[in-house]
């Protein structure tokens, strides 16, 4: 009874404090400690900041505290408030006096809820109500202890992946904060996932912090959660572990410039702790339909998107010698340089650099979706969207000259199409801008008011052999120009294939492979084809006996050096076919490839 008398007495301060606000009105040329800041994103940044804590929910016709935000119809909840709490912490003494008495409490007290337990690896407790709208409930088919139960399984998983296997560093304690000095999570009816909150600093220049951690109490299909119930809880015990991590170890000064970093580990850590989930493929989009974005360029609410290139190093570049990831070993270097920087260092000490890596993050993004090679790049990239070139040009005559305006540490995509008189072919160029220096001198710009800088590079496409031009495949070559060409790296796509180094020609075949092939070992077999310009085809099945087992229409592609159209090797409700001797026939526009396939079901 006491706690329930302590909530409502929290609850009726901070009502009495918000009816005596007025919102915050600047003068012309009042600046906040990022640039510019108005009064009407502080009014923004202080609603949706009461509104994740559940304030505008609680009190939702208050006067004086702006005009709430409410969720829109099939709008999806923020994923964290990591990013809103640092800027409202960066600009504090911009807000009215009314407005930071209110932030001021929200920010320094913990909430205090009915019961606790703590999980079973006794580094976490967990903090709830058994009564009222925050009782935890991720699976109505459980019981509230039941329901804590699962969130502590989340965080003690979290822990495990992201200390024991990874190799960083656990969050400090929090000098008794909460009751003890266990870390403190708190279940809780917010708007978003949930949030990592800073405690004290731990040192002078504020590089180190406690914190706390406040997760949403349900993850109802009612709010639309993108992963709703206990995918939601899983994700972000992950997501939001790792902040606690970054704040109490590394580098707890969040600047905005840096959020992708932040952001973008914290949610390669849901993917990573649990990887059947997949929350993190509603953020994905933002790459793939802007790929020449430099990760400083992310706004706030899409830095989320880095998530992709966290993962990309973490499956490419994986531990060193010592067993750290080598996200732990950026997070290490980024206590004492810039973000970029400390990937350069980290990558170098592993025999790359940011530029080598970003070219070949390149490669990794293009083949997603129906562009996939099976058993390379991301191991969920059919998932994935399609990349969309930022480039698309049709290779009209014998040449095609484009000039691409790049920003510093950034890929760009440029797609050719021609007509090579059979059908079309696609070539497309990775250009991979690898100045570190300028994207450097971009973050510190775009932070201070001052220009920018980028790199105008020049592409000119040929059909036919140009001496001293690259050469891409088949009779397609390409010169390239730029005031430093030296920052720059390549790479090149003939129809779906990488070229490695410009020697290969996609011929027609007449030969079927894997032959034979196991449904155990393989999961499609390549038909050989004659390409054409709608690039499809139809594909017949016949038994030993010739019986006809499918008949479909079948997409063209390269696989390897060849052409080819896909099967999965079932019949035409979808089921796998006794093992046997199998007769296939390709149709493209009347020209017939023919040949046998034996499948094996064991």
């Amino acid at each position: 009874m006491r706690d329930n008398k302590r909530i409502t007495l929290v609850s009726i301060s901070l009502l009495v404090l918000i009816c005596c606000i007025q919102p915050v009105r600047l003068r012309a040329g009042d600046n906040g400690t990022q640039g510019e800041i108005t009064n009407s994103v502080l009014d923004s940044l202080y609603n949706a900041f009461l509104r994740m804590k559940g304030v505008q929910r609680l009190f939702p016709s208050m006067p004086g505290i702006g005009e709430a935000i409410p969720q829109k119809e099939g709008e999806f909840p923020g994923k964290c408030g990591f990013s809103l709490i640092a800027q409202v912490r960066r600009n504090f003494n911009n807000f009215s006096s009314g407005q930071r008495a209110v932030l001021k409490k929200l920010l320094d007290e913990r909430p205090v809820l009915e019961s606790s337990i703590v999980s079973p690896s006794g580094f976490f407790r967990i903090h709830f109500n058994t009564r009222g709208d925050s009782i935890p409930n991720y699976d109505t088919t459980l019981s509230v202890m039941e329901n804590v139960n699962r969130v502590a399984f989340a965080l003690d998983s979290a822990y495990n992946y992201e200390v024991n296997y990874l190799g960083f560093l656990p969050p400090p304690q929090d000098n008794g904060a909460g009751g003890d000095d266990l870390y403190d999570v708190y279940i809780m009816d917010i708007s978003d996932y949930g949030y990592t909150q800073v405690g004290e600093t731990l040192d002078p220049q504020g590089m180190t912090a406690t914190s706390f951690m406040t997760i949403d109490n349900d993850f109802s299909r009612a709010q639309h959660f993108y992963s709703p119930g206990l995918g939601g809880l899983y994700v972000t015990a992950a997501h939001e572990f790792h902040h606690a991590i970054q704040l109490g170890n590394y580098n707890a000064l969040i600047e905005d410039r840096d959020l992708y970093f932040y952001e973008g580990t914290s949610t390669a850590m849901e993917e990573l702790v649990f990887d059947t989930v997949n929350d993190y493929y509603q953020y994905l989009h933002n790459y793939f339909s802007q790929p020449e974005l430099s990760f400083y360029q992310y706004k706030a609410t899409d830095s989320y998107t880095a998530v992709l290139w966290m993962l990309f190093q973490h499956y490419n570049f994986g531990p060193n010698s010592l067993g750290k990831d080598i996200l732990e070993s950026e997070w290490e270097n980024f206590k004492r340089e810039p973000s970029l920087k400390a990937m350069n260092t980290a990558l170098a000490a592993r025999g790359s650099s940011l530029k080598q890596a970003v070219n070949l993050f390149g490669d990794w993004t293009y083949f997603t979706n129906s562009r996939t090679k099976p058993g390379m790049y991301f191991k969920e990239s059919a998932a994935y969207p399609l990349l969309k070139p930022n480039y698309s040009l049709l290779l009209t005559s014998s040449q095609q000259m484009v000039d691409v305006f790049t920003d510093p540490v950034s890929n760009n995509f440029i797609r050719y199409l021609a007509d090579n008189g059979a059908t079309m072919d696609t070539i497309v160029i990775i250009l991979t801008n690898g100045d570190l220096q300028s994207a450097l001198t971009n973050m510190e710009n775009a932070t201070g008011g001052g220009d920018l800088i980028n790199e105008r590079a020049r592409l000119t496409l040929y059909n036919y052999e140009v001496s001293g031009a690259k050469k891409v495949a088949n009779n397609y070559y390409y010169t390239f120009s730029a005031d430093k060409p030296d920052i720059f790296l390549k790479s090149e796509v003939f129809n779906n294939i990488l070229n490695n180094d410009g020697t290969f020609t996609i011929s027609e075949v007449d030969f079927a492979f894997p032959n034979p092939f196991n449904y155990s070992k393989n999961q499609f077999i390549y038909l050989p084809v004659k390409p054409n310009r709608l690039n499809s085809a139809g594909l017949s099945i016949f038994s030993s006996s010739m019986d006809l087992v499918f008949s479909g229409e079948k997409n063209i592609i390269p696989m390897y050096d060849s052409y080819t159209v896909q099967w999965d090797a079932t019949d035409s409700k979808g089921r796998r076919l006794p093992t046997g001797v199998y007769f296939y026939v390709t149709d493209s526009e009347g020209n017939l490839k023919k040949g046998k396939i034996v499948i094996q079901n064991e």
